[in-house]
């Protein structure tokens, strides 16, 4: 679908006096809550964007100050949020296909969640889109342009949820990878919370990581088996890593060791899960996934994320243990045959010797003692510990 043909409108004419301050202009990432909604729509390809001002209009009208956002004066504002869909919609012409509605205190929706409906939208022409997550819906709905008028002769009692609650015939639910979509900020402390969330915007969440793995794999797979005991390897040395003094993000390695298979059971399963993940918009984790089956380390720099990911990788069979030595041999055992194969093991398990060796180095602990004894805080459910954890590392020592 050419999203020459898709409009948004960006609510932004309330009062917010719940929150005590004027939500549009709160400060978030390196601009404000509108130019950061704003500019989710820009990255999606969304070139005409309507935002609907009532409350201090003058001030919005100055930080919006881009040729793609058209303002549009709400005079009902004072009558609530539906008045300012109404507002929005009466500027919409026949050249639009559909039409986006975003409340502005829904900031933190990534411009892939909008390209997904997109799509949804094409496959689905006039029906609406509502994106979910954890089959929660959320923000923002994809409205058709034939329902516009629906709208505008709408009375307005239990605003546009309750138009929509009415059109649910015509309605199809899109899961999303995107948790944002259902947190909005009306409080003081949803603002903290959403400055908090903004730190690690860019990586997907430990919920995110799941529906994005379900995505591609059963729940009981042994590609999800296999990853939550990477995991937990991972965690556990980049903890040890931090504690001596590197400078590693943990909620990374927790999103890397979890996604880096993402790909496995394609040809060149690397790189088709670093795809995947580019097209979500994760491209920290991607750099992961598409360098967990072999990473030279360098030795100018301490450890990172893909360094540990890619050795805890090495660490685990299956979802049990091993050791280095062993994976070498269990693949020259099954492609040794192969003289380019066998050449290729070797390179990459000599890799993980010298990665184990400078994790080793850095924290001054031998790799399973890390694995052992170190207690931070990991992700639950880990199989590979799933009743004694030191015993079960006890019997899978060399």
């Amino acid at each position: 679908m050419n999203t020459e043909r898709v409009a948004v409108l960006v609510l932004a004419a309330g009062f917010a006096s719940r929150m005590g301050r004027f939500k549009p202009l709160l400060p978030l990432f390196n601009h404000t809550v509108l130019e950061q909604v704003v500019s989710c729509y820009k990255q999606a390809g969304i070139a005409d964007i309507f935002t609907v001002i009532g409350h201090r209009a003058e001030d919005l009208k100055r930080h919006i100050g881009q040729p793609e956002v058209t303002p549009v004066f709400n005079k009902l504002f004072g009558n609530g949020m539906f008045t300012s869909v109404q507002a929005g919609i009466r500027m919409l012409d026949n050249k639009f296909d559909a039409f986006f509605v975003h409340p502005v205190d829904i900031p933190l929706v990534r411009p892939e969640t909008i390209q997904t409906l997109i799509r949804s939208f094409s496959e689905k022409p006039g029906r609406i889109q509502i994106p979910c997550f954890d089959h929660q819906p959320g923000h923002p709905p994809l409205i058709p342009i034939e329902y516009g008028p629906v709208v505008l002769n709408s009375k307005g009692d239990g605003g546009l949820k309750a138009v929509l609650e009415d059109l649910k015939h015509n309605t199809v639910m899109i899961e999303v990878c995107d948790e944002h979509i259902l947190f909005d900020i009306d409080y003081p402390h949803d603002y903290e919370a959403l400055l908090t969330r903004s730190l690690t915007w860019h990586l997907p969440s430990p919920k995110e990581t799941m529906a994005v793995l379900h995505c591609f794999h059963r729940p009981d797979s042994d590609v999800i088996a296999h990853v939550r005991a990477v995991t937990y390897v991972a965690c556990r040395m980049a903890q040890a890593l931090c504690e001596s003094g590197c400078m590693l993000n943990l909620s990374l390695v927790h999103a890397g060791a979890m996604l880096h298979d993402l790909g496995k059971g394609s040809p060149n399963h690397a790189e088709v899960g670093a795809q995947r993940l580019r097209a979500l918009g994760f491209h920290d984790v991607a750099d992961i996934a598409s360098r967990h089956l072999n990473l030279d380390p360098n030795d100018e720099y301490p450890p990172d994320e893909a360094e540990v990911v890619f050795l805890a990788d090495k660490l685990i069979c299956g979802n049990r243990l091993t050791t280095i030595e062993k994976r070498m041999q269990m693949g020259l055992d099954r492609f040794g045959h192969d003289s380019d194969a066998r050449r290729a093991i070797k390179e990459r398990l000599e890799h993980a010797f010298r990665a184990r060796a400078r994790i080793e180095e850095r924290t001054g602990q031998d790799l399973f003692q890390i694995i052992d004894y170190f207690t931070g805080q990991v992700p639950q459910d880990m199989s590979l510990f799933a009743n004694d954890k030191r015993s079960a590392i006890e019997q899978q020592r060399p």
